[in-house]
């Protein structure tokens, strides 16, 4: 959540995003995985961030932070469960402006 985050979202909506990841996601374990999704041109796309506490084969997702309105606008539109059966969670937290 600290320098991770920072790289990729502008300063100006880096407190809000990390207070909705505090406010919307489960709480957290001192073990966390980030799986980052990004394009070839270095463009984040979305973290995925999951519970790596007991590094079981299916770990779990419990927030999923998303760099691209549109992204976010369509993953938003879709079925939780369908974003589950993809890989991301049900918890969507916006990082862009």
């Amino acid at each position: 959540m600290g320098e991770g985050l920072a790289q990729v979202v502008p300063p100006a909506i880096l407190g809000r995003t990390r207070l909705e990841i505090h406010e919307k996601a489960l709480p957290m374990s001192l073990h966390i995985g980030v799986a980052r999704i990004a394009l070839r041109d270095g463009s984040v796309i979305c973290d995925i961030i999951h519970d790596t506490t007991d590094s079981s084969r299916n770990m779990s997702v419990f927030v999923s932070v998303i760099y691209e309105k549109a992204v976010f606008d369509y993953l938003k539109n879709s079925d939780p469960a369908q974003r589950i059966r993809v890989g991301l969670s049900e918890t969507l937290v916006p990082a862009f402006e």
